[in-house]
Order: C-alpha cells, then structure tokens, then sequence
C-alpha cells in the first residue's frame, strides 16, 4: 500500500502540496485555537480545556484525513470509485462533522424545530404530546436544554460531559416555546432518532445528536438517489449539498433536510424524464406527485419548482390527451392537498384586520393598502434587492452560520464563489442539453420561487411602513441554485474533461477551512484561547 502511495505522490506533484497544506493547516489552527489572539475573558479550569482542546484534535485530525482520502482516490486513474461513492462518503462525513462543531440548539429557530421533532416523538411513542397551551411533554432530563443558541467553548465541553449517564424520564411540560407547526413528515426523520435515543435512555446531548444524525442519513439517501437520477449536472448538485450552508442545516432537526433533499430530487427526476427517458410513465408521475405533494406544504414557496414539468417533452407522454390529464391530476392532487392543509390559515390571514408583529410593535402592511398601491410595492421589492441581494448571496455561501453569528473569513466565501463559477462551467466532454425553452422554462421557475419567497415574507413578516421586506435569507435560495447554475451554462466556455476531481478537492479544502475557523471562532468566546495565561 505505502508503495503504491510512493509511486503515486512522484506522478502527481499536486499530492504534495496538499499534504503540505493540510499540515499547516492543522497546526496553524491548532495553535490559534491554543494561544489565539482573543483576550481572556474568564478563568477556565484545566481539565476544562483539555477535553476542548481534545475535541479541536479530533475534528481537525477527522478532517484532515478526510482531505487526504480525497486526494488519493479523485487522482487514481485506475479502479476510480464513482463520482456518486466518493462525494457521498465526503458529504456524509463533513455533515458529521458540522454536527459537533455547530452543537445543537445553534442553527435558526432550533429549539422550535428540536421541540416539533420532540412533540412527534411522542406521537410516535403513544405518549401525550402537547399540554393545552400547546407545550410539548418532555422528559425531566430534556427540559432544560444545556447547550445555548449562540455556541461558546463551554458547549464542546457539555457535548463530552454529558453524553453518558442515568436519565430522568419524569415527563414534564416544556413551557420556554412552542414547536413550529409543520406537516409532520418534515420531522419524521430527526423524530425516528429522538425516539430510538428515548428507548435506548440516552441523555439529552446525545438524544440530541441523534436527531441531527437521522437527518443527515435522510438527506443523503435522497442525494443519492439525486445523483443516480441526473444526467448531467452532478458536480453542480454535489458543489450545493457541500457548501458550508447546506452543511449547517442537513446537520440539524429543521424542516429545512426535506426541503433540499425532496427539491434536488424532483428537479434530477424532471431532468432525466427530459432529457434521458423514452416516455414519461404512470409511475414516475406519481412519483413527482407524491414529492411535491409533501414539498408543497412545508414550503409554499417551492410549488413553482412543478414549473418544470413544462420541461419534457410532450411526445414523451404518447399523447397530448395524456399530457393534459397528467398536468391536471398533479396540479389538482398537489393544489387540493395543499389547501386542505393551509384553507384554515389563509382564511386567518384574509379576514384579519390587524395583523401584529410582536418583534416590531406594530402590523404588518394591510391588503388594502397593497393591493391601492402597486407601485410602492414594487419600489419595496426593487429596494430589498438592491440593498440586500449581495448579503443573500454571502449567507447561501456561508458567511453568516447558526444564527448568524458564526462568521467565517471573507476571503473563504470568495473562494467558495470562485469554485461555484468554476462547476457552473461545462465539461468540454458535456453534450448541449438545454433547448432555449427549457432554458427559459428552468430559471423561470427558480426566479417565481424566490419572488414568491420575498412576497411571502413581506406579507408576514415586514411591519408596515418598512422600505424592505423582513426576514429573507440566503438559505432560502439553495433549493433553486442548481436551477440558475445550469441555466446560466454556455457553450462558448468549457473546462477540461476529468476537472470534476478538483471540484471535489476544493469542496474539501474548504470545508477543512470553515471547520477550523468555526472552532476557533466558537473557543473564542469564553476565554480558552490562551491556555497558559488561565489559571
């Protein structure tokens, strides 16, 4: 083995210099995360800061290993594992890793997501779920949630510290939130963890985990299944599913692992119905249905993602009587579905004369003054995207973590960009897929679903008299980026067959990066970082 490693590194000088980059790395990181630069806040116990720094060691090291298998199996030529096996290995293990370097309850409106998951457990264990106020029944162990929403070292600590142990399995009323009201198949995945942990007497922390753990294998079965699907693309979809972004919220309990995973699939199915099938079958339109009958009410938004049924072919359903009758059975399936769910809640919405915003202090912008005043409406909308387009832009990539206020380097997201541009581009290899109407038909639909995110937030969520709409975020575009990075492809710019390696390379490198600011931005917070100067 270590012979062939010998042969292979004198063939490919690059090997080199990531080994050399992923020392210095680990040791650069390594040693700021020990002596940084940050002021010491607080006095932290010895043994505190060992079990940290014991942690850095092994998410560092993991990572490391990660980037060096990477290297070695992408520039293999003989016996090279498919595209599809090595970025679903590194997504699995990068997602693991996001899922300790972010701890829960740090990704947006956690707690909420967490206490759904937990009320569906109960359902699932045919136990009583909510109390009358709608407070979810939760163990004595689980009431009071030990790690924080903004992370600090102390959390890394509580992640070892409190994995084992007996377990208080009094239930109790957890009165702090309110779990978010969703379809309940959004949670069932991170649901089926936090009930595997309860029957196992698992404690909180790692009760926790398994949530955020059922999560990601959900996601990367339908990836999986994604990547099978597409017939072209793949180094776009895996470049999305790799972003630190994306990362951050399959390693969680929101309900947002559905939505990525069930709009990457429908868009790869719709794909190869277009461009790789002889005929469109019964099956596979129940398929679609089924997906985006689920998709629909968890996200409004992404119904406009049935947009691109309009792109395969006609021909390929025998006949326009059956064209016709398939368009109709999912619109009427997918529509009656949705509003059996949201009739109650638009009707609220309709008939409300007042609606308030706690957070603000007052209403959101009437329907009678929207509808009297179009043009204001659209100054609001022309205004957000002006001021804030480029933000989105840099929290999609992952500037802004958690609740925002993990930041990572801005130089790390302007490569993240560079590498996006460069997966955009096509293979020299890579036939010509998109006819101009499908081209229009693909961006068409990604371009209704973030309006259609903006309307909904500014009818919400933007207090009245605002000048920009409230509440959007980059996140809320990544299930419509492969849209507008395969629409945008030209033929008049190729990069070389065989490139896909080094999108996977770079992939690594900057998750490997992200991982290491992450944890010496979070160590930073409570004092660690100058491990002599603590007594």
């Amino acid at each position: 083995m270590f012979k062939k490693i010998a042969e292979f590194s004198k063939q490919n000088k690059a090997f080199y210099g990531a080994v050399a980059m992923i020392i210095v790395a680990l040791i650069a990181v390594y040693v700021e995360s020990c002596f940084g630069i940050h002021p010491v806040t607080e006095a932290i116990p010895q043994y505190h800061k060992l079990w940290v720094l014991f942690l850095i060691g092994v998410f560092l090291g993991l990572a490391g290993l990660v980037l060096l298998a990477v290297v070695l199996f992408v520039n293999v030529k003989a016996k090279k594992p498919s595209f599809t096996v090595v970025t679903s290995v590194l997504i699995s293990v990068l997602a693991f890793t996001y899922m300790f370097v972010m701890p829960p309850m740090s990704s947006a409106d956690d707690i909420r997501h967490y206490l759904a998951a937990y009320k569906l457990s109960n359902q699932m264990m045919f136990k009583e779920a909510v109390d009358e106020n709608n407070h979810v029944y939760m163990r004595a162990e689980d009431v009071n949630i030990l790690l924080n929403d903004f992370p600090g070292n102390d959390d890394y600590y509580k992640l070892v510290t409190n994995m084992g142990g007996s377990v208080d399995n009094t239930p109790v009323a957890f009165t702090l939130d309110e779990p978010v009201e969703c379809l309940w198949i959004a949670y069932f995945p991170s649901a089926l963890g936090i009930t595997i942990a309860r029957i196992f007497g698992m404690r909180q922390i790692p009760l926790m985990l398994m949530g955020r753990l059922f999560s990601i294998i959900f996601f990367m079965v339908f990836y999986v299944l994604t990547m099978r699907k597409l017939p072209f693309g793949r180094e776009v979809f895996f470049f999305i599913c790799a972003l630190p972004m994306t990362l951050n919220q399959i390693a969680s309990c929101s309900y947002d692992v559905l939505v990525l995973a069930f709009s990457f699939y429908f868009t790869a199915y719709v794909l190869q119905l277009a461009f790789m099938a002889d005929r469109v079958r019964v099956r596979d339109m129940v398929i679609l249905t089924a997906v985006m009958t689920i998709m629909a009410p968890v996200k409004t938004v992404y119904i406009f993602l049935a947009l691109l049924m309009f792109m395969i072919p006609r021909a390929k359903f025998g006949s326009a009587k059956k064209y016709v009758i398939s368009a109709l059975s999912m619109a009427f399936v997918v529509g009656g579905f949705f509003l059996a769910l949201k009739l109650v809640k638009i009707d609220e919405y309709v008939s409300q004369t007042d609606p308030y915003l706690d957070y603000a202090g007052t209403t959101v912008y009437p329907m009678s003054f929207i509808l009297g005043n179009p043009m204001t409406v659209f100054k609001i909308f022309v205004n957000t995207l002006a001021v804030y387009a480029g933000s989105w832009f840099d929290d999609m990539l992952g500037l802004r973590l958690g609740w925002q206020d993990v930041t990572l380097p801005r130089i790390l997201i302007v490569f993240v960009a560079i590498l996006g541009c460069f997966t955009a581009v096509k293979s020299a290899g890579e036939p010509t897929y998109f006819k101009p109407g499908q081209r229009t038909v693909a961006i068409a639909a990604a371009v209704c679903c973030s309006l259609m995110t903006m309307a909904a937030l500014f009818l919400v969520y933007t207090p009245e008299g605002a000048q920009f709409i409230y509440g959007v975020q980059g996140r809320y575009f990544l299930p419509v980026l492969p849209l507008f990075m395969l629409g945008i492809r030209t033929d008049a710019i190729r990069r070389r067959d065989g490139s896909e390696r080094w999108i996977v390379f770079g992939a690594a490198v900057i998750n490997y990066w992200a991982i290491g600011c992450i944890i010496a931005e979070v160590m930073s917070r409570s004092g660690v970082m100058k491990m002599l100067g603590a007594s």
